[in-house]
């Protein structure tokens, strides 16, 4: 497990050096351009293009603000299944984040019996999401 915690640790870690570099990786900048403040913040967002037009429907999505005080643990969720393989990636910097999309089949995780393919994973730097109202200096996504 402390493995796992020093790979994944230093994954993200070279990710970001990389993704700050001047040296180009394959970019990629697929629709309207948001942020996380102003004009095209999480409020905005619904707004900006109609491909996200389901932003401006939900009232429980991203960002998050997790208060650690108010965190009700769950007696009905099974623990995560994990089966991640190797396969061959490729770093994307998508301007807005680092990401890698994976060449074939990367595993899946299995959440309360459901299987998810593991597709790409990206992070958002600083964390689109706050712990207490703190932001994090990164935060993961996986698809």
């Amino acid at each position: 497990m402390i493995s796992r915690v020093v790979y994944t640790s230093t994954l993200v870690v070279t990710l970001l050096i990389l993704g700050a570099s001047s040296s180009p990786i394959i970019t990629e900048n697929k629709g309207a351009g948001f942020g996380y403040m102003g004009n095209h913040g999480p409020r905005e967002w619904g707004k900006l293009s109609p491909e996200y037009s389901e932003c401006a429907k939900g009232k429980l999505q991203s960002p998050l603000n997790i208060l650690k005080n108010q965190v009700v643990r769950s007696k009905v969720f099974k623990p995560l299944i994990r089966n991640y393989v190797p396969v061959n990636a490729t770093l994307l910097n998508n301007q807005f984040n680092v990401g890698i999309k994976y060449e074939g089949d990367a595993g899946s995780m299995e959440v309360n019996g459901k299987n998810y393919s593991l597709k790409q994973m990206h992070w958002h730097s600083p964390s689109e999401h706050r712990l207490n109202g703190v932001r994090l200096g990164a935060s993961p996504m996986s698809k």
